[in-house]
């Protein structure tokens, strides 16, 4: 599997700082996250290759892991064989712009929204009552269907789908070339 600097993929890093950084930036994410699943059933949005759900995994009860690319599934797939706990993970193939997904007490969705041509369809049919969540802040990038200009313009999206955002949770951190969010919502 190639890496884009959009997935990471261990066997393709080479060590160089800008692999460091991006698997740091990645890493940081799920470490946020992993502080709000313990005992819960969880999805992960856009799970990549697989290394988040298997860190969800260390704390939730179940993941339920969706990603659109067969391609990044497979190599989860090969990768998560080996891991301890991840029996608790099933991996799905699923289109977040047009497929539901199941009912979970939280779902993880970090650097997803800007990758969907229907955010809105994906963020409004949620079946859970948490949301832990992360974009990018102008970024414009041959992967992202979406750019969020300011901060507010994500917080807006989340909110016009019927998403609170929890104010007090919110981490805008400069990565490098851009800004990211990362916090929590309740519905």
């Amino acid at each position: 599997m190639t890496p884009t600097g959009e997935r990471v993929v261990f066997g393709g890093m080479q060590g160089s700082e800008s692999d460091y950084e991006t698997l740091l930036e990645h890493l940081s994410r799920y470490l946020y996250a992993m502080r709000y699943v313990r005992g819960k059933k969880v999805i992960d949005a856009a799970c990549g290759t697989g290394y988040g759900a298997w860190l969800l995994s260390l704390g939730a009860s179940e993941v339920y892991a969706a990603d659109i690319d067969a391609e990044s599934l497979k190599y989860a797939q090969k990768n998560l064989r080996i891991a301890q706990g991840a029996a608790k993970v099933t991996l799905n193939q699923k289109d977040l712009n047009k497929d539901e997904l199941p009912e979970a007490d939280i779902c993880v969705s970090l650097e997803t929204i800007e990758h969907l041509t229907d955010p809105e369809f994906f963020l409004k049919n949620l079946k859970c009552k948490e949301l832990i969540f992360s974009f990018p802040v102008n970024h414009k990038s041959e992967f992202h269907k979406q750019v969020f200009e300011s901060a507010e313009a994500g917080y807006e999206l989340l909110e016009d789908c019927g998403w609170n955002i929890n104010k007090g949770s919110l981490v805008v951190k400069q990565i490098d070339f851009c800004p990211f969010v990362l916090g929590r919502a309740t519905r």
